[in-house]
């Protein structure tokens, strides 16, 4: 896949202006909101800006820690949820918990697209180590069948 549109694609985390408004509102607490949506915004923010740099000789460079945020931040924002919301992993008691985020349609965030985004951000960061983003495939020619009459 076209490691632009790798990288690209991580525009959808600008959502985290959504837990800070929540927070703002005392529906999310801020132990989880504040680092998961601060580090969402920092990632979609700056998502077209990276994928736009690939092409320069600094690009590979750049979308290197890009990715490597994008994981941290993945992996802060789902230890902090858990940790903050009831059940038999929490660790802090917040008021409010973080348990809004398990009804829909915020679910969707934690069930769908933090496994999706740490999924591309695994696969980004394995083309580039790798360098097979940077080597197109070639294409055979399709050569016509002949037909026996």
């Amino acid at each position: 896949m076209n490691q632009r549109h790798l990288i690209g694609l991580h525009v959808w985390r600008l959502e985290g202006f959504v837990f800070l408004v929540l927070t703002l509102a005392h529906q999310m607490p801020a132990l989880w909101a504040l680092p998961a949506g601060i580090g969402d915004i920092a990632v979609g923010a700056t998502a077209f800006a990276v994928a736009r740099r690939l092409a320069s000789p600094s690009g590979r460079r750049l979308a290197i820690p890009f990715n490597v945020f994008g994981l941290a931040d993945l992996v802060v924002a789902v230890a902090l949820g858990m940790t903050t919301n009831p059940g038999p992993l929490q660790l802090f008691h917040t008021d409010p918990s973080s348990e809004l985020v398990t009804h829909f349609p915020l679910v969707l965030v934690p069930a769908f697209l933090v496994p999706l985004a740490f999924a591309i951000h695994v696969i980004s960061l394995t083309q580039l180590w790798r360098g097979s983003w940077a080597r197109p495939t070639p294409i055979a020619p399709r050569v016509p069948r002949s037909h026996p009459d």
